[in-house]
């Protein structure tokens, strides 16, 4: 039988949601443009006008979950590190983060195919997620994570991680986290 929480527990909850939704909404760059030229999200999202321009995957739905399971993702890692990690300051790492849909980019073969499709299953949620939470909170991560993730990204990608490195499909480093 459930209980509803109290009154209190409810507007605090309420005031916790608003104020994150309105620091995505004001803060992210890829949102904020897109609600300043509401006209223009077509051509960011469809990569019309730019082909790859570095907000288009953020107006997908892949994008979107992808970065919120980061965003907390990175935010847990920090504190259980022992850190605190604002959100203002994570949003201002995920204003960093280049979001093209570049088939040369580190989101091919994670949240899209090379030909430009979105891969919209649970794995590559997962791995995206993971991804962002290194570039956002990477000095956070431990070796064993960042390593199990670095296997993971060569693996979609059709690298090998085994050794030693196959010489026609070398795995490549993790890029640069942000900061």
């Amino acid at each position: 039988k459930p209980v509803r929480p109290s009154d209190e527990e409810l507007e605090e909850a309420y005031d916790s949601v608003e104020r994150w939704w309105r620091t995505m909404l004001s803060d992210v760059d890829a949102f904020s443009r897109g609600l300043a030229d509401l006209d223009g999200v077509p051509a960011v999202r469809f990569c019309g006008e730019e082909p790859y321009d570095r907000h288009t995957l953020l107006l997908r739905p892949v994008g979107q979950i992808s970065m919120m399971r980061g965003l907390i993702s990175a935010m847990k890692c920090a504190d259980r590190a022992g850190h605190q990690l604002s959100l203002e300051e994570a949003i201002r790492r995920i204003n960093r983060i280049d979001w093209s849909a570049n088939p040369a980019g580190y989101w091919r073969d994670v949240i899209m195919r090379a030909d430009g499709k979105m891969v919209a299953r649970d794995e590559a949620y997962q791995l995206a997620g993971e991804l962002i939470t290194y570039f956002i909170a990477g000095e956070w991560m431990d070796e064993t994570r960042r390593t199990a993730l670095w296997r993971a990204w060569n693996q979609a990608r059709g690298r090998t991680t085994d050794e030693p490195v196959d010489p026609e499909k070398p795995a490549d480093p993790l890029p640069a986290a942000v900061s």
